[in-house]
């Protein structure tokens, strides 16, 4: 997990795939792209914008729903894989 998606000093900002995976089976990995880029496009045209504060407000809206993206993924795997608590005392 980042704390961040940026580097100001040398000139970096992490999108889609290289800032946050997704889960596979989730099928979010090009939409959160698509999301990364249009966010960025947003905060580097926004008046009085600098690169300094459009990839600092990138990294402090995206890092968060990232995170929140990661957790459910996880939760839905693992209700796909475990199974119901009434299976696993039937075939004990």
């Amino acid at each position: 997990h980042c704390d961040r998606y940026h580097d100001v000093s040398r000139r970096i900002v992490l999108i889609g795939d290289a800032a946050h995976g997704t889960l596979v089976f989730a099928g979010q990995g090009m939409n959160t792209a698509l999301e990364d880029a249009t966010l960025l496009d947003k905060l580097l045209f926004e008046p009085g914008a600098t690169l300094g504060s459009a990839v600092e407000n990138f990294s402090r809206t995206r890092v968060p729903e990232m995170e929140a993206m990661h957790k459910l993924g996880l939760l839905a795997y693992k209700s796909l894989t475990t199974p119901p608590a009434r299976w696993r005392t039937a075939y004990q």
